[in-house]
């Protein structure tokens, strides 16, 4: 009988929504503007995360980026945002906005 590796008892599932070197980048005649830089998140299915941070720290324009809601004309939005396997930035915000839009919210708090 030949020996075998362990294996582990809960399968390594891929999260729901991967983010990895989100950076967003706002143009104007005078000068550039990175409003997001490098984020890099994962959301587990089944959970609710909140993006927490100071006033002006980028939190409104991740969220947008993420959900392909920011102006085509003017930004410029790198990196990789999955949603089930599914690479929504290069899929075009039709696309994105049909596979992730019914599960996506946005709860924007003003006190």
């Amino acid at each position: 009988m030949t020996p075998t590796a362990p294996t582990s008892a809960v399968p390594a599932e891929e999260p729901l929504l991967s983010v990895r070197d989100l950076r967003v980048r706002f143009h104007s005649r005078d000068h550039d503007v990175v409003a997001v830089d490098e984020v890099s998140l994962d959301v587990p299915a089944g959970r609710n995360v909140a993006l927490v941070g100071e006033s002006g720290s980028g939190k409104s324009v991740t969220s947008l980026a993420i959900m392909g809601l920011l102006p085509r004309r003017g930004v410029e939005v790198s990196g990789e945002v999955r949603y089930r396997g599914q690479d929504l930035l290069t899929t075009g915000s039709a696309g994105g906005r049909r596979s992730a839009g019914p599960r996506s919210r946005w709860c924007s708090r003003t006190p």
